[in-house]
């Protein structure tokens, strides 16, 4: 028996900073993930579920996938500058 978990990007979503009262100036981002558990000898499988992830600039974004780590990089480099 040996379960498979694979993870992959559904659907990566950015937001532009908020100004004002309450809000953020940086931009946030949004990760869908889709994630499949199979098992070839489990005929009830496989399973897929959707993990949603919120982040803002400062939040621990090392256990996302390359593409996710890039765009984060992209849309906040220059907001630790100012």
């Amino acid at each position: 028996m040996t379960i498979e978990v694979k993870k992959s990007i559904q659907r990566v979503e950015v937001y532009p900073g908020i100004e004002g009262e309450g809000g953020t100036e940086d931009p946030t981002l949004m990760v869908v993930l889709t994630i499949e558990t199979d098992d070839p000898d489990d005929s009830d499988l496989p399973v897929t579920a959707t993990d949603v992830k919120h982040f803002q600039n400062g939040d621990d974004i090392s256990s996302m996938p390359q593409l996710v780590l890039d765009i984060a990089s992209g849309i906040w480099s220059n907001t630790d500058d100012e």
